[in-house]
């Protein structure tokens, strides 16, 4: 028996446009020969038609993603994936533009592993978002309830690896959107310590916060993990539409909230026969 592979794009923001860049470059990185010209008389589309659909510049339809899904090799589930993706763009009304920000990703490297360990660098990006909010080392220590100090090198590391960035307008976050390498060890180490963090204050919330104030909720399910990939669009257009619920204008008793969705196997079915 053919034993299953998991999809190497499971838990990446689905975005077929950004699909079939990847698998140009691929090609490309194979073959120094191989061009977009060549790219499109594999794919069998006309080789402007095929600029316009990479630079977003021509809208894609289910009926593309499932012609040229086939040709690149995709399998049915994950074709499906991108298709339930462009489905929900679609009914959110997401423009080109708006479709193809929301598919940039920043891949960090070891480099950043002691700032994507602290849940903290993630906390000031977002206090960094907001205008009203005067970004030092005091008013960020005082709204994360941690020490100055750490506050201002946390700060002075954000900078230096341009997660913050500085212009006339101001202070403001320079990181959206980001992805690992899941086979690096340092960055491997560094989400385990992450996701620990999330963890205990999670725990702690619920043991501290009154339950007005928090919300934990849980659910067991039989999934077939192919699906994976496209549990992860649903799950990052809910964070998506999450954040952009309408915010007040002043920070005055508004709170920093953590959201953290992990879907993960508790057991298996595999080897099991049905009953009737």
């Amino acid at each position: 028996m053919q034993q299953k592979q998991s999809s190497p794009f499971a838990g990446s923001y689905l975005n077929f446009r950004r699909r079939l860049q990847e698998e140009l470059e691929r090609r490309k990185a194979r073959n120094s020969r191989f061009s977009l010209r060549s790219f499109a008389r594999f794919l069998a589309i006309d080789p402007a038609s095929l600029q316009k659909l990479l630079v977003g510049k021509r809208p894609l339809g289910e009926r593309t993603i499932r012609s040229l899904g086939k040709k690149i090799h995709l399998t049915e589930t994950e074709i499906l994936a991108y298709i339930a993706a462009h489905r929900l763009n679609k009914e959110a009304g997401a423009s080109l533009k708006n479709e193809n920000l929301q598919a940039i990703q920043t891949e960090l490297s070891p480099v950043h592993a002691d700032l994507v360990a602290k849940w903290e660098s993630y906390a000031i990006l977002e206090l960094a978002s907001l205008p009203e909010f005067r970004l030092n080392p005091r008013s960020v220590a005082k709204a994360l309830k941690i020490d100055a100090s750490e506050a201002e090198l946390l700060l002075k590391a954000l900078f230096r690896a341009n997660w913050l960035i500085e212009d006339s307008s101001g202070v403001r976050p320079n990181l959206r959107r980001s992805t690992t390498d899941p086979t690096d060890p340092r960055l491997n180490q560094a989400r385990r310590t992450l996701m620990r963090s999330f963890l205990k204050k999670s725990a702690e919330a619920y043991e501290d916060l009154p339950p007005d104030a928090r919300l934990h909720y849980g659910r067991t399910f039989c999934f077939d993990p192919s699906l994976l990939s496209a549990a992860a669009a649903l799950i990052r257009r809910f964070g998506e539409d999450l954040h952009a619920l309408p915010k007040e204008k002043n920070t005055e008793g508004r709170q920093i909230y953590q959201l953290q969705v992990s879907v993960y196997p508790v057991g298996t079915l595999e080897g099991l026969k049905a009953t009737k």
